[in-house]
């Protein structure tokens, strides 16, 4: 199941899944989330499946693990309700990962 199988992502940091492919309309540079703090944003799919995967980067500063988890995923789920989800957002947090390396949140939600 490719879901299950979560890769590091070469370009830019993040996990995600084999064969995701970025959906370049939904690139977002300084997205101000509800919590008011801005994110660097981009879609990631598998082709024929769901869910979307959102690697969610501090515009402004360094993201940490403990300080922004909750941020990041009210972040993802404001910024994918209205890029490609028609029906309710489910989030799948038991597959959210976050690049250390990187510094960039990889949150999962279906729709």
């Amino acid at each position: 199941m490719a879901l299950a199988m979560l890769t590091a992502c070469e370009a830019g940091g993040g996990f995600l899944p084999e064969g995701a492919v970025e959906v370049t309309e939904n690139r977002v540079n300084d997205f101000l989330s509800p919590t008011g703090a801005r994110y660097d944003m981009r879609t990631y799919v598998v082709p024929f499946e769901r869910p979307y995967y959102i690697t969610v980067r501090s515009a402004r500063r360094t993201l940490t693990f403990d300080q922004d988890s909750r941020s990041a995923s009210a972040a993802a789920a404001a910024y994918i309700s209205t890029r490609g989800c028609d029906g309710n957002l489910s989030r799948l947090s038991s597959q959210d990962k976050y690049d250390s390396a990187n510094e960039v949140w990889t949150i999962v939600i279906s729709c």
